[in-house]
């Protein structure tokens, strides 16, 4: 999936400043701050009311926005799978000051959103600042490889909102909300484009897909400079390929069989490994099926390709199929790709507000793209969790560690006297009163599994010391008491 064509606009940067180019700090001309806090009710500031003593809100609590950067340093810290390393987070702030800046804090103005149904309304307005700076982030500081791929994906959420979509070919999220993203080969998302329904899509003649390649590339400025996109039979349609055609972009795609524009005898059933192709000006159509049980033939549509079969080995197999297919299988996953990286190291937390949701995977994505770009301008690979590790130490600071209380100095103690052994007890036997009898300790044996056992023997005989019966003839065996009733009480278990 690598492409070595893909550059990196800052080169040699440290990674807390890699990290602030999608957060908007290291941009000194930019007057965008995310994020703020704000009040959760959106009222004046000017409002006075009247506190619980024990509320988070009361005095006591330092400032919040000084512990924003803590905030975000202990929210990746969910990225590492290994926790044990880091220090819990009550060693940076308090319970309180998190839990206050979790209640309060907003990624834009409360006050100045539009209701629903009124003029100029935005249903991504609690994120569009964040989107905006990610997305124009992405592009900014980064060159994209020459193969790039278009495909949807989802934040995984159930919360009540109208926005929630269905899709159950997502497994990692079948539920949530749906969010259409272009890569590159090298897995660095170049622009995430939320999906709110029919009513707020992009309306165009040749569809919905049509639309949202035609916006995502515009968004990119990587029409009329030669790249090559990938797509599934989603969007892939010979009216697109014609428009990509005449403004300098290739398209190669897996294509519906209802789509216009295709071979009448598309379909035709074909052998094991065999292939078709037909062409149409810059267009090549291919149909081709791999394995036996697939009954219909696979279709895909290039403008870059010709009619050429290629062979490479597999896993050791020896595989045939049309060159335009081995290239859609190396560069279609980017968009897949990233979702599982992002999976595996993500920050989502569960929560109520849908808007956090969205918030925290941009969140992932920036972080994604940074290590991206660190690793693009280093020899040596760094691994993702040190890169998560060295961000949480750059954000989390050292000025607000609680101090730690002193040790107090211990009392010397005396040292331990040289343990004297013991003197070897005396055995004595007695003799039980009436006709009591005790089983020998020694020569006693009553396992029935045995074949050389001897049977029960009894004594009149004790030891009060030892608390076991003996024989005088094996009086002479019967040492180390302690032991000897220790013994005795696991041979009865």
């Amino acid at each position: 999936m690598s492409d070595e064509t893909a550059r990196a606009g800052p080169s040699n940067r440290p990674r807390s400043n890699l990290f602030e180019l999608f957060e908007g700090d290291s941009a000194p001309d930019d007057d965008f701050e995310i994020p703020h806090v704000s009040d959760d009710s959106g009222s004046s500031s000017d409002e006075e009311s009247v506190l619980n003593p024990r509320s988070r809100s009361s005095p006591e609590v330092p400032d919040v926005a000084d512990a924003l950067p803590d905030k975000f340093g202990w929210l990746e810290v969910g990225l590492e799978p290994n926790r044990a390393r880091i220090d819990p987070n009550f060693t940076i702030m308090t319970s309180n000051t998190w839990a206050l800046i979790d209640r309060m804090l907003h990624v834009n103005d409360i006050r100045a959103e539009i209701e629903r149904g009124q003029p100029g309304f935005d249903p991504w307005i609690k994120v569009r600042a964040v989107l905006d700076k990610v997305n124009g982030s992405a592009i900014k500081f980064y060159v994209p490889s020459r193969n790039i791929s278009i495909d949807e994906s989802m934040i995984g959420m159930k919360n009540r909102v109208v926005y929630i979509q269905f899709m159950p070919n997502k497994r990692h999220a079948r539920f949530g909300i749906k969010k259409f993203e272009i890569c590159d080969s090298n897995v660095y998302v170049l622009h995430t484009r939320l999906y709110a329904g029919r009513d707020f899509d992009v309306h165009h003649d040749e569809g919905q897909a049509f639309g949202v390649v035609k916006e995502l590339l515009m968004a990119t400025q990587l029409l009329n400079k030669g790249y090559h996109l990938y797509t599934d039979n989603f969007y892939t349609k010979p009216a697109l390929a014609e428009f990509l055609w005449e403004k300098k972009t290739l398209l190669t795609g897996t294509v519906r069989s209802n789509s216009k524009n295709l071979p009448e005898n598309k379909c035709t059933r074909l052998a094991v490994g065999e292939s078709k192709f037909w062409r149409k000006g810059e267009m090549l159509c291919v149909s081709f099926r791999e394995k036996k049980s697939q009954t219909k033939p696979v279709l895909l549509l290039s403008t870059a390709h010709n009619a050429e079969v290629d062979e490479k080995v597999i896993r050791n197999k020896t595989k045939v199929k049309p060159t335009a297919i081995f290239h859609y299988n190396s560069f279609m996953g980017g968009v897949d790709l990233s979702d599982k990286q992002i999976y595996h190291h993500a920050a989502e937390r569960s929560t109520r507000r849908y808007w956090k949701k969205i918030f925290q995977n941009l969140l992932d994505i920036s972080i994604l793209n940074s290590w991206n770009i660190f690793n693009l301008s280093r020899e040596r690979k760094m691994s993702r969790d040190k890169y998560i590790l060295a961000i949480v130490e750059s954000l989390v600071s050292t000025a607000n560690l609680q101090p730690q209380p002193e040790p107090q100095p211990q009392p010397q103690q005396q040292p331990a006297l040289p343990l004297q052994p013991l003197a070897e007890p005396t055995h004595e036997l007695v003799l039980l009163e009436g006709r009591k009898e005790k089983d020998c300790f020694i020569c006693n044996d009553r396992s029935k599994n045995s074949k050389s056992s001897q049977g029960r023997k009894r004594t009149r005989y004790w030891c009060p010391a030892c608390k076991v019966g003996c024989h005088p003839t094996c009086l002479s065996q019967l040492t180390h008491v302690t032991d000897q009733g220790l013994t005795r009480k696991r041979k009865r278990v």
